[in-house]
């Protein structure tokens, strides 16, 4: 019935906004140098240098996204990422 595409409609444009929220690109307050950058780096290379894995491992977030290159599963915790460098 008619009434029944209405609320389908609604119930797929109720989705849509929900989605589109869920899409919205993080906003940035700040943003950082290449200064700032570099100096990341040099704090992770540091780390590296190390070749103590769970000194690399602390120098990601709370939350990491490492896309390993030896390996093909994304690693998202800190044991994850320890793992990695494990056997790196």
């Amino acid at each position: 019935s008619s009434t029944e595409l209405d609320l389908s409609f609604m119930n797929t444009l109720k989705h849509k906004r929900a989605v589109s929220k869920v899409n919205k690109p993080a906003r940035v307050k700040d943003s950082i140098s290449e200064q700032e950058v570099r100096g990341l780096f040099e704090l992770w290379n540091s780390a590296l240098a190390t070749g103590d894995s769970r000194v690399v491992a602390s120098r990601y977030s709370k939350n990491p996204v490492l896309l390993p290159t030896v390996k093909d599963d994304p690693r998202t915790d800190y044991d994850s990422v320890k793992d990695y460098f494990d056997t790196f």
